[in-house]
């Protein structure tokens, strides 16, 4: 019995340390778990001391003043919200608005020009504009290409101007 006793006693010693080994010696790595969430920012560091001023640079050179004329005018040709705009009369004949304006010899290719139609409720086309004798010129045109007596608004930029 004596054997047999010694044995037990052995197997038990022997697996009290197989349970040891193998609690302080892991086996190999498993496979990396996934990336928990991130945690909260922390707080913000106290603002730096604000450094001097530096020089004011030169001024630049003053832009270019390149509207010359511009006007809103309404279907009866009165003048509103003008800039060096002499005058506006109604051509019956030719159906087109003739614009004189202060001091300047329009003639189309001159300029830059933007006309504008501003039509009546219910009333819709478009402008055109061109010169003849230093005036410029505007034609209203209703949608189906029929010339007619309307409003519009014009800005004559000259791009040269400085």
């Amino acid at each position: 019995m004596k054997g047999s006793l010694a044995l037990a006693v052995v197997a038990i010693v022997l697996a009290i340390a197989a349970v040891v080994l193998a609690v302080l010696l892991p086996g190999a790595q498993g496979p990396v778990g996934p990336e928990g969430p991130q945690g909260p920012a922390g707080p913000a560091g106290a603002t730096g001391p604000t450094g001097p001023a530096g020089p004011t640079g030169p001024a630049g050179p003053a832009g270019p003043n390149m509207i010359v004329a511009m006007g809103r005018v309404s279907n009866t040709g009165s003048i509103q919200e003008a800039l060096n705009v002499d005058s506006v009369t109604w051509n019956s004949a030719q159906e087109w608005w003739e614009i004189t304006l202060d001091d300047i010899n329009y003639v189309g290719s001159d300029y830059v020009t933007v006309v504008s139609g501003v039509f009546r409720t219910g009333v819709s086309g478009y402008a055109n504009h061109s010169s003849v004798s230093g005036k410029l010129l505007v034609k209203m045109f209703a949608s189906n290409a029929t010339p007619i007596k309307e409003g519009f608004s014009f800005v004559v930029f000259d791009v040269d101007a400085s």
